[in-house]
This record gives C-alpha cells, sequence and structure tokens, in this order.
C-alpha cells in the first residue's frame, strides 16, 4: 500500500498515531503474536509488515495488570472477540469395578480411586470453551485497507503504455493520411 504522507512534519505523525497492544491470531487458533502496532483512526498499522489490521469496533481482552490487547485474524485482518463459556462433563467408571483412565500433561494413564470405598471415582470436570466471532458488520465487505489501495493504485506496465502509444499513434497516422486523400 502506497501511504500518502499528509504532512513532513514529524511531529505531526507521532500525534495522530498511538500504540496499541495487539493479539494476531492464525493458522485456524494454532498460532499467535503479540506485536505492539501502530493505531491510525479505526485501524490498526503494522507498519514493518505494511498490513492494516481492523475496524477496533469490539471489545478487547484484559491482561492481570488492566492493559487492552485488541484481536484480529492474522490472515484476513478482521477484528476478533472472545466469548467465554464454561460447561461440566462427567466421566462415569466402566462398570462398578473398572477405572476410566485420564490422562495428564505428559499423556501417562492415570486411575482416580474413592478413598473411602476403594471403588472408582465418578470425576466431574470443568471445561473452558472460548469461541472467537468476528464482526457481524464485516460480513461481505472489503476490509483491509491494503487490498483497497492495491485495487485502486495499480500503476500499468510501461510495456503495456508504449504498446498503446504506437497503436494510438499508427491509428492517428492512418486517420490523418485517409483525411488527406479525401480532401
Amino acid at each position: 500500500m502506497a501511504w500518502k504522507n499528509q504532512s513532513w512534519n514529524p511531529l505531526k505523525y507521532f500525534r495522530r498515531t498511538e500504540q496499541v497492544r495487539c493479539l494476531l491470531i492464525g493458522k485456524n487458533g494454532g498460532q499467535y503474536k503479540f506485536p505492539t502496532l501502530l493505531k491510525e483512526g479505526d485501524f490498526v498499522r503494522d507498519v514493518a509488515k505494511d498490513r492494516v489490521y481492523g475496524p477496533m469496533r469490539l471489545r478487547p481482552l484484559f491482561d492481570l495488570k488492566g492493559r487492552p490487547a485488541y484481536l484480529f485474524n492474522e490472515e484476513t485482518g478482521a477484528p476478533l472477540q472472545a466469548e467465554h463459556l464454561k460447561r461440566t462433563i462427567e466421566i462415569d467408571p466402566k462398570d462398578g469395578w473398572s477405572a476410566t483412565p485420564i490422562y495428564d500433561e505428559d499423556g501417562n494413564q492415570l486411575y482416580v480411586f474413592d478413598e473411602d470405598t476403594g471403588r472408582p471415582a465418578r470425576i466431574e470436570l470443568d471445561e473452558t470453551v472460548i469461541h472467537m466471532t468476528t464482526d457481524p458488520e464485516l460480513m461481505g465487505t472489503l476490509t483491509s485497507k491494503t487490498m483497497l489501495a492495491n485495487a485502486l493504485n495499480r500503476q500499468p506496465a510501461i510495456a503495456m503504455l508504449l504498446l498503446v502509444g504506437a497503436a494510438c499513434l499508427l491509428l492517428g497516422v492512418l486517420i490523418g493520411q485517409g483525411m488527406a486523400a479525401g480532401a
């Protein structure tokens, strides 16, 4: 995107932008980054990669210190919002005596038994699910300022300009000779 600088005064550039923390989520939620980007109006700009994310209409996430981090999809640049859901899962023993294994972080099987009876215990686990939703106002609209600028600022190739110029010259010469012969 060819960013048009309105003024060459560097103090005006720093006054109209501010730094915000962002959380860029990509590759189906498997990869994420925490960059600090520049906020310009409703959009956030990554100067190093020349990418634009936004608009920043949705609620940010807050860390333990109360600092906001705005969520964006890394590939599309669309804003995201996290919805937190909690649900309980019950694990029953297979029958009265055999236990259902659960797995720890290392993948080892663990069996849980009741201390009083020695029988397999019923386990209730709280599972936290986070749904990432995007801004519903963005459906069917072009969100990236980079894509829009690339579509509108297309520069024709020099070879194409020379070819069109030569065709126009040839057409002008032919029309001029036809008019001179007819007169």
